[in-house]
């Protein structure tokens, strides 16, 4: 919602004869888009307040905005739950996956309100060392005489100073305790899979360089395999329930009771998923979008978040961020797949708007979704009215945040934020048209090959060390932060495991979550003391 609300008037505001940035005003769509120069002057400028005329002639002015673009995010997010619907029984029953995110929260309200977990010795003590650090982290902010436990990423590429260990580039170290709490929850083949992929990525890097093959990052196509082989690892799993699938479809022209228990039915499901992938079609071609861009545009979309959705439930992936520095997100590929020259002006605007929800997929809503299906599952809680919840929440969850984003700027007055990105991009596609990228898509199909190869030789030889989801994840930017906290917990958890055994490891676990829980909320203190002092404070991530 930030991304996409500094997306809203950008192009009006900071046009200039230097960008020619009026050249593709015209094409954006002004039902969707902020251009009057009365709410803009409000919204960019600097100042200290407004008053009540001005308020409602700036909710005049937006209303119209935030409704339509409400109702599209609505949309997005049903369609979302409509899929894991249609997916829950066989990724929750079927093959009983792990879901390792929602261990905590299980933890916390899975014992009839005994607190049984928070008297737990080890939680006790994971929650104190965590405690202990963010407290004094947090009154060392305040107070720089204060000493402080350097704990969040800090650089050292200095240290790799020569010509050739250069090409490593940026290289923090860190050790957030949450960090390691949830690496110690995932296996461990994929706790170490992270960091040596991760390690594995910096050392073809150097010898790129060295042996002159590349010229830095961008030689590789890091974003382009992390995209296939997420498409892979999804196109893997449904091959695998193809004959679930086949019965869900086949529900929609026989009666069945074995949706009886879902939060709705399959056929309402599969029909609630044809009705919004349509609207959300005809919408994008309404603002602009050929037809054909919107079709792919939006299969792609959706096959990410279910990639993404799968990760979560299977192995609670640290991250999944997919930053779209390169071709990671349905936009991005499809100007890079097709080159732009094959898109009119209104598809590539309407583009950059989309750019406001897929500019990364750090905090995508459907593995919420999905994990929220496990949590009621396993409190044995009624899952029928979760539908009407995610429709209310989703509608009035983006009136409310679009609202107080541009609230906050209208007072304090809105540098562009990352509309800056998004529009420079279209900048770039409008005045240097670019032609198909075929590298691009040929380190897609790599990575899409490479991790089916993996998977394969995964399910032939058990003892095999690698899994293809740290190929997937190294090159992603949050793996940067927390390669070292990943490389931490995998650690100590091989030694549990090797002189322990489960009796060790299942108490440690306890330990771990208690980091978690610990850091969330000291942390959340410190940001409650900012927000009610208006004052900056500590804050545990980055």
């Amino acid at each position: 919602m930030q991304v996409l609300a500094s997306h809203l008037g950008q192009a009006f505001w900071f046009a200039t004869p230097e960008n020619e940035w009026k050249v593709f005003q015209g094409y954006l769509p002004t039902w969707l888009t902020a251009h009057e120069k009365i709410a803009l002057a409000g919204l960019y400028e600097d100042k200290t307040g407004f008053n009540l005329s001005e308020y409602i002639g700036y909710i005049k002015s937006w209303s119209p905005i935030i409704l339509a673009w409400s109702g599209f995010l609505t949309v997005l997010v049903f369609v979302m739950f409509c899929l894991n619907v249609i997916i829950r029984k066989q990724w929750m029953d079927n093959e009983k996956l792990t879901y390792p995110v929602v261990r905590l929260p299980l933890e916390l309200v899975g014992d009839a309100g005994s607190l049984s977990f928070l008297r737990n010795r080890m939680v006790i003590i994971g929650f104190a060392i965590t405690a202990f650090i963010n407290l004094l982290n947090g009154f060392a902010f305040i107070y720089p005489s204060i000493p402080s436990i350097p704990i969040k990423a800090r650089d050292v590429s200095y240290l790799f100073a020569s010509s050739s260990w250069s090409a490593v580039g940026w290289q923090p170290i860190s050790f957030y305790p949450f960090a390691i709490g949830l690496g110690f929850l995932i296996p461990l083949d994929l706790s170490f899979s992270c960091w040596f992929f991760y390690i594995f990525y910096k050392i073809l890097l150097v010898i790129g360089k060295v042996t002159g093959l590349a010229t830095g990052v961008a030689s590789f196509h890091p974003n382009e395999q992390m995209l296939g082989a997420y498409l892979a690892v999804l196109g893997v799993a449904l091959w695998r329930c193809r004959r679930y699938l086949l019965s869900v479809f086949l529900s929609l022209f026989r009666s069945t009771q074995e949706d009886k228990d879902e939060p709705m039915r399959y056929r309402s499901a599969i029909l609630g998923v044809i009705v919004g992938f349509s609207l959300l079609v005809a919408f994008s071609v309404k603002a602009g979008m050929s037809l054909w861009v919107a079709l792919i545009f939006f299969a792609l979309y959706f096959a990410i978040s279910l990639s993404v959705t799968r990760l979560r439930a299977e192995l609670g992936a640290p991250v999944h961020d997919l930053w779209s520095v390169g071709s990671t997100g349905p936009d991005t590929f499809i100007t890079t797949v097709f080159g732009t020259r094959r898109f009119n002006p209104t598809t590539l605007s309407v583009l950059t708007l989309y750019y406001g929800f897929n500019r990364d997929y750090r905090g995508h809503a459907m593995p919420h979704q999905l994990e929220s299906f496990k949590i009621a599952e396993n409190l044995n809680l009624s899952m029928k009215r979760f539908v009407y919840a995610t429709i209310i929440a989703a509608f009035f969850g983006s009136v409310s945040s679009l609202w107080a984003f541009l609230h906050s700027y209208y007072k304090t007055g809105f540098g562009g934020g990352f509309g800056w990105e998004g529009f420079s991009r279209l900048q770039r596609w409008f005045f240097y048209p670019s032609s198909p990228d075929y590298s691009s898509l040929g380190f897609l199909s790599f990575g899409a090959v490479f991790t089916i190869i993996m998977m394969i030789v995964r399910f032939r030889f058990i003892w095999f060390p690698f899994h293809p989801l740290g190929y997937a994840l190294a090159p992603s930017w949050s793996m940067n932060l927390i390669w070292m906290p990943l490389f931490i917990s995998w650690l100590i958890k091989l030694f549990a495991l090797r002189y322990g055994g489960l009796k060790v490891l299942r108490r440690l676990n306890f330990l771990f979550l208690g980091l978690i829980l610990g850091e969330l909320i000291i942390g959340g203190f410190w940001t409650l003391i900012g927000i009610f002092l208006g004052i900056p404070t500590y804050a545990f991530w980055i």
